[in-house]
């Protein structure tokens, strides 16, 4: 039996909230309708996934841990398949930015280039989306897309990759942390605070946003979440006091509860586009070369 991608979206937010009713009210379904979707899911692995009490979930089985930890990368690559699927013409150059949320110099880039190689391509169009929890690799190998955006260069023998441009992070707090009356902070400092992190993304990525090239990652003060979307992280720091290191222009519209910080001494990093050399086609080389022209003109 095929495993049921609603049932386990499902479940990902009863795991969250460990309540049924609650649960189910972000569902925008009836309880009822949540335990079918988790005993349909139970059936289909054959296991149970929750620790049932009269208030509805104690917690998650091993089994159902387990799901909840993989799950976020299974749906992700479902996600960014469906949506490439949809693009999907001979004119249409797909391409995925690593991890949540891009920056508008990101976006304003990509507009440059595309106006660029539709005079080339006329009938030439770029659909650009994030890939949240799924690695540009696995997307780039499973032609989900056929270039994508991240802070890395391409390590794997089967992969190229062109640096770009610099990358900028900055430091977002709630208006209620206590270095949120500062305009800048030596980025040691800020790394000494609890810092939000997930390890459902590629372990490199992750690094840069807990600020890993600082201090080891064994040193931060951790605390782990695992968000659906950004919009999850940023409610998380508007509510805590944890702190985050997000790429400069990423959160362009901050929401009045949080404050960007400038980490004074933070190391460089750099914007890359990698693609599987296989399958690098004429529209994806010739958007590389406009990309990288257009970023000339910039310089200029």
């Amino acid at each position: 039996m095929e495993l049921d991608l609603t049932a386990i979206r499902s479940f990902l937010v009863l795991a969250q909230t460990r309540h049924f009713t609650v649960a189910a009210r972000e569902l925008r379904i009836s309880p009822a309708g949540l335990t079918k979707r988790v005993q349909r899911l139970e059936r289909q692995l054959g296991t149970a996934l929750i620790k049932r009490d009269q208030g509805g979930v104690s917690g998650l089985t091993p089994q159902g841990a387990l799901l909840a930890t993989s799950a976020p990368t299974l749906l992700g690559l479902a996600d960014t398949v469906r949506t490439a699927v949809r693009s999907a013409n001979p004119e249409t150059l797909r391409i995925g930015v690593e991890g949540f949320g891009r920056s508008p110099e990101l976006d304003a880039r990509v507009r440059a280039a595309t106006k660029a190689l539709r005079v080339l391509y006329p009938r030439a169009s770029v659909s650009m989306w994030e890939l949240g929890y799924v690695q540009p690799v696995v997307a780039l190998r499973a032609g989900a897309c056929d270039l994508a955006f991240t802070p890395w260069p391409a390590s794997d023998p089967s992969l190229a990759s062109a640096r770009l441009w610099s990358l900028g992070r900055i430091g977002v707090v709630s208006k209620h942390h206590p270095l949120a009356r500062r305009d800048s902070v030596d980025v040691e400092r800020f790394a000494s605070e609890p810092m939000l992190h997930t390890d459902l993304m590629e372990p490199k990525f992750t690094s840069l946003w807990v600020l890993g090239d600082v201090r080891p990652l064994a040193d931060a003060r951790i605390e782990q979440i695992t968000p659906r979307e950004l919009n999850d992280v940023i409610r998380r720091l508007e509510a805590g006091r944890e702190v985050l290191a997000v790429q400069a222009g990423a959160l362009h519209q901050l929401p009045s509860n949080l404050r960007p910080l400038e980490l004074s001494g933070v190391p460089e990093a750099w914007y890359h586009l990698i693609w599987q050399r296989s399958r690098h086609n004429n529209l994806a080389r010739m958007f590389l070369q406009v990309l990288t022209l257009e970023l000339m003109k910039s310089l200029e």
